[in-house]
C-alpha cells in the first residue's frame, strides 16, 4: 500500500483539493477498493474525483462507482487507443451511457500518435464524435494528447469556429509552454498530473510550464493508478496523492498550498461540479 504523507489532520480538514481524471475501474487489490482509495482520499482533504471511462464496457463501471460513492462523478469515452472498436454499436452505447446524471464529462478522447492504437484518420472521427456529443448535453470533454498536440489544435480550432466547443480540459498535459497557451486561447483548460513532480531533466520544461502559466486554467488529476508522483514513482496511484500535485504547483509558483487548492478546485467545479457526499 502505497503510503501517503500529504499533510497533518488539522491542514487537511481545511484543504478541498479535486482529482479531475482516476481509472478506478482498473483497481483489482481488494486492499485497493475504490471506496477504500476515497477514503484515504479524503483523509488528506482530496473530497471529489472524476472516474474516466476508456470504452463503453469501463464508463458503464465508472458510472456504478459514481451511484455508489457520492464523492464521485463520471465520464464516458473512448480511448484513442482504442478507436479500432468506433463503430455504430459503441457510438450508440457512448450516447445512451452519456445521459446518466453522474456523468459530468465525455472521454477521455482525443489523439495518441505515440501508440498509434488506431488510425490517424479513425481517431479524428472518434475525437470529433465526442466533441459533438459534449456540446450536445453540455458536458465537458476530456481530451488525451499525445505526439499529436498540433493535430489535436487544428481539430479544435475547427470545432470551435464551425459551432463552438464545449467546456475541454487537456488532460495530463504533456506539452510546451506554446502549446498550453494555444489551448487555453481556445478556452480549455490544461490538467497537470504526477510528472509535474519528477526530478528527471525530461520533467523540467513542464515544470515550467507550470511556473509560467495562469492558474485560472488549471486544474488537477492523478490519471491513477498510473503515474504516481515523486516520491511513490512506479507504484501505484490513488487520488490521495492528487494533494502532492497540488503541493507541488504551490512550490513551482510560489503560492501558498491552500490558494492552490481553492483555486484549482474551483476550476474543476467549474468543469465538473461538486456532487454532494461526505465531506
Amino acid at each position: 500500500m502505497t503510503s501517503i504523507e500529504t499533510t497533518d489532520d488539522s491542514e487537511a480538514s481545511e484543504l478541498f483539493w479535486y482529482d479531475t481524471h482516476c481509472h478506478l475501474f482498473l483497481e483489482s487489490d481488494p486492499q485497493r477498493s475504490p471506496r477504500t482509495l476515497m477514503d484515504r482520499a479524503e483523509a488528506v482533504g482530496v473530497r471529489r474525483a472524476v472516474v474516466v471511462g476508456i470504452d463503453p464496457e469501463s464508463s458503464t463501471t465508472a458510472i456504478e462507482l459514481a451511484t455508489e460513492d457520492p464523492r464521485l462523478f463520471a465520464s464516458v469515452g473512448l480511448h484513442p487507443n482504442s478507436c479500432t472498436r468506433f463503430d455504430a454499436a459503441c457510438r450508440a452505447a457512448l450516447e445512451r451511457l452519456a445521459q446518466n446524471p453522474r456523468v459530468v464529462g465525455i472521454g477521455e478522447t482525443g489523439l495518441d500518435y505515440y501508440r498509434m492504437g488506431a488510425d490517424p484518420s479513425l481517431q479524428e472521427r472518434s475525437f470529433r464524435f465526442h466533441i459533438e456529443l459534449a456540446r450536445q448535453l453540455q458536458k465537458t470533454l476530456i481530451v488525451h494528447v499525445r505526439n499529436a498536440h498540433l493535430q489535436a489544435r487544428q481539430v479544435l480550432r475547427s470545432e470551435a469556429e464551425g459551432h463552438g466547443l464545449p467546456r475541454v480540459v487537456i488532460h495530463c498535459f504533456s506539452g510546451s509552454l506554446g502549446d498550453a497557451l494555444d489551448y487555453t486561447s481556445l478556452g480549455a483548460y490544461v490538467s497537470f498530473a504526477g510528472p509535474v513532480t519528477f526530478r528527471s531533466r525530461n520533467a523540467e520544461a513542464l515544470r515550467q510550464v507550470v511556473r509560467e502559466i495562469a492558474l485560472n486554467r488549471v486544474v488537477i488529476e492523478t490519471d491513477s493508478p498510473f503515474l504516481s508522483p515523486h516520491p511513490y514513482r512506479g507504484k501505484p496511484n490513488e487520488p490521495a496523492n492528487v494533494a502532492l500535485v497540488g503541493k507541488e504547483i504551490a512550490e513551482l509558483k510560489a503560492m501558498a498550498v491552500k490558494e492552490v487548492a481553492a483555486i484549482t478546485t474551483a476550476n474543476a467545479i467549474r468543469l465538473f461540479g461538486a456532487p454532494s457526499g461526505a465531506g
